[in-house]
């Protein structure tokens, strides 16, 4: 004979999970209503701004204060004391390995073969070639590959083998090799970018009594253009 189970089952009530959430943004949003007008009484409204003057932003800059004031005091009574230096451990041989040295400067338009080979000929009173690799219009004699050569269209053609054969030749046989680059003077990119020209009152770039435009030398990009070149 079979057995007859029966259950009794209670009738579940379905969860709303609906609920948690709203109630979870109700309270955020109550909360940004309750700070924004509870902040109103500490915002200070001028003429060329709006901030916010709160008792416990006052409290934290005070200590801020306080703290550093505290620091700067350990060093208020610290003495600067010059010296003089001592060299008495150092062996002065002057003219040691020294060569007097005697150049020939060479113009950016006579950076050619013929003519390098022509003041190279008239070293016997000299020993050096200095070339003026970058002059004031800004145009550089060699391709250089620094970001505002390369950005702004600075650079110049590559070195041809017959210049590079050359440049080696003549440093093989003792020429010193010097290259003149002018810095602040240049009138391509100081045209080509507002950012590093020097500007005068007026607001325009800035040109000398020769009609030379000027890049900023405090301009970051000016200095790292420089050191690149250098480099280069």
């Amino acid at each position: 004979m079979a057995k007859v189970s029966e259950y009794y089952r209670g009738k579940r009530k379905k969860r709303n999970r609906v609920l948690i959430p709203a109630a979870v943004l109700l309270g955020l949003v109550s909360l940004v209503v309750i700070l924004f007008y509870g902040m109103q009484k500490f915002v200070v409204i001028t003429k060329d701004s709006v901030r916010i003057e709160s008792p416990l932003l006052q409290q934290a800059e005070e200590e801020a204060e306080e703290k550093r004031q505290a620091e700067l005091e350990q060093y208020a009574d610290t003495d600067i004391v010059f010296e003089e230096p001592d060299y008495s451990s150092i062996s002065a041989q002057p003219l040691r390995d020294l060569k007097c040295l005697r150049a020939i400067f060479v113009s950016a338009d006579e950076f050619y073969p013929d003519k390098i080979k022509e003041y190279a000929d008239r070293l016997n009173v000299g020993n050096a070639l200095v070339i003026e690799m970058k002059p004031k219009t800004g145009i550089l004699k060699w391709n250089s590959q620094a970001w505002s050569a390369t950005a702004f269209g600075l650079a110049g053609d590559p070195l041809s083998d017959e210049m590079r054969t050359l440049l080696d030749e003549l440093k093989a046989n003792g020429v010193y090799l010097a290259a003149q680059i002018s810095i602040c003077r240049d009138d391509l990119y100081a045209s080509r970018s507002t950012v590093v020209a020097l500007r005068n009152d007026a607001g325009y770039n800035y040109i000398d009594a020769e009609g030379a435009t000027w890049l900023d030398a405090y301009s970051l990009d000016v200095r790292d253009y420089a050191v690149s070149m250098a480099r280069e």
